[in-house]
């Protein structure tokens, strides 16, 4: 956990109060300071979070992807929110477990609007059929400075 590696001023944010509430409880009993918010990512409005210098994905991407109701549209609501968070030199990693390296570094590199910095390679790997792969991509981009 961040708080534990001795990172400060960290923000979570969830659309669900409950989500919310829970990991404040759970901060609280660890005497961790983290902030929270109940935001939702894809209200334009909505947004009055402050700019960060990285911002870390596990789920929230793959979580809209699968929204039955105009999936792409929100994906590239969840690309112009991240715009919005980042600071210039602002870093963005992503944990996915719906979307492979390729399909990640290209959606968020179209445009030129994020840039594509590393691949984090997990540690669990499985093979089938000849090919070895793995059940998560974690992929590292910085916000273009165009």
């Amino acid at each position: 956990m961040l708080a534990e590696a001795g990172f400060r001023h960290i923000v979570g944010v969830d659309y669900s109060e409950k989500a919310v509430n829970l990991a404040k409880s759970i901060a609280n009993n660890k005497n961790f300071q983290i902030e929270y918010e109940v935001t939702d990512v894809l209200d334009k409005n909505g947004i009055n979070l402050e700019k960060f210098h990285v911002a870390i994905d596990k789920g929230t991407y793959d979580a809209i992807s699968l929204s039955p109701e105009e999936p792409k549209t929100k994906r590239y609501l969840y690309k112009e929110y991240l715009k919005k968070i980042l600071d210039k030199n602002g870093i963005f990693i992503i944990t996915s477990c719906n979307w492979t390296c390729h399909e990640l570094q290209q959606f968020f590199s179209e445009n030129n609007e994020f840039e594509f910095v590393e691949e984090i390679k997990s540690p669990a790997a499985f093979s089938f059929g000849g090919s070895t792969g793995s059940t998560t991509s974690t992929l590292v981009f910085k916000i273009s400075s165009d």
